[in-house]
């Protein structure tokens, strides 16, 4: 037997998590208020194919779950992919990201279904919006990691432990479990994949619209390049200085970018509490490098100045012919 899960991560992040804290706690009490898994007296709340279309499912299924397992799975992926997100772009826009995915997947979702009338199915869980929230992680840090704690027993042999590994990777392998499962036939997968297919875009969207919180010195990291590259290359053999003559001091620029202050609440980690002056992330500076290879950086070398700062989670359907049923992450191992 064997299972993991994420619980860490090194990522650079600005803002506290209280939009994520808050998605638990209200998707906890969702599930103790409705009873716990699908029944006759919660089944409205579910996402209901091939019977029309019903808004207020697009909401109210990413809140309802299987199990506790399912519920545990889920929230624990949301968890360390909501510190990556949030910690970058702020509660209420994590928020909006979140819910915007969830519905937006659901509602796509429902509007496929309605050309199979009397299927009797439904789904539900947060899996789409939390693979939204991995897509977008994976695309603004895919080089930080994540830590994962560990469990392998094998008859009385028992091992526990972590191990670390990057987000682009985790994301990319749970992508390929997910297209695998949708070749073997299951709709699990799909549904999955819908909800990375609405986070990865609007990552791209943010990070060029500047609403992305990096950290300044990335910036200024991408700036110093550009600003004191001569016009005309120049061999340094050439002239060269006399040996008793030092190299000029290079020119300071005259607005240097400084660390967003996000009123002036201190930059969290969740690992080490906060960030060394100096880090540079490659992260955010090849992204920027390449979403911004056309267009000139602003002022002051600022994102934007103005901001304050998955288990394998499934979404489990109620009723024949079909069930959707979600699975741990260790499950797939």
């Amino acid at each position: 037997m064997f299972f993991f899960f994420p619980y860490a991560t090194d990522a650079p992040i600005y803002h506290r998590p209280i939009a994520t804290i808050g998605l638990i706690v209200a998707n906890i009490l969702a599930f103790v208020a409705v009873g716990g898994g699908p029944t006759e007296r919660n089944a409205h709340l579910w996402l209901a194919w091939g019977d029309g279309l019903h808004p207020f499912q697009w909401l109210s299924s990413n809140f309802v779950h299987g199990d506790f397992f399912h519920l545990a799975g889920n929230m624990i992926f949301l968890w360390v992919f909501g510190l990556v997100v949030e910690g970058k772009i702020g509660w209420w826009r994590f928020l909006a990201c979140y819910l915007g995915v969830g519905v937006g997947q659901s509602m796509v979702e429902q509007i496929l279904t309605l050309a199979l009338p009397g299927i009797n199915v439904r789904s539900g869980g947060a899996s789409s919006a939390i693979f939204g929230i991995m897509a977008m992680a994976a695309i603004w840090a895919p080089a930080n990691e994540i830590t994962c704690g560990y469990f392998a027993g094998l008859g009385w042999m028992i091992r526990t432990g972590t191990f670390d590994v990057t987000i682009g990777l985790w994301a990319a392998g749970f992508v390929a479990l997910n297209l695998l499962q949708l070749l073997w036939g299951s709709l699990t997968g799909l549904l999955h994949l819908m909800g990375a297919a609405f986070g990865a875009p609007l990552a791209i969207l943010m990070l060029k619209a500047g609403a992305v919180d990096c950290e300044a010195d990335e910036l200024a990291a991408l700036e110093a390049p550009a600003e004191s590259a001569p016009l005309v290359s120049v061999s340094a053999q050439a002239n060269p200085l006399p040996e008793n003559m030092a190299a000029p001091t290079p020119r300071a620029t005259a607005n240097p970018p400084t660390r967003p202050t996000n009123n002036d609440a201190p930059m969290i980690s969740s690992r080490s509490g906060t960030e060394p002056e100096g880090h540079i992330n490659p992260t955010c500076v090849q992204l920027w490098a390449n979403l911004r290879n056309s267009q000139q950086l602003a002022s002051g070398g600022r994102i934007s100045p103005s901001l304050r700062t998955l288990s394998n989670p499934d979404r489990v359907s109620i009723g024949p012919p079909l069930r959707l049923n979600r699975q741990m992450p260790a499950d797939h191992q």
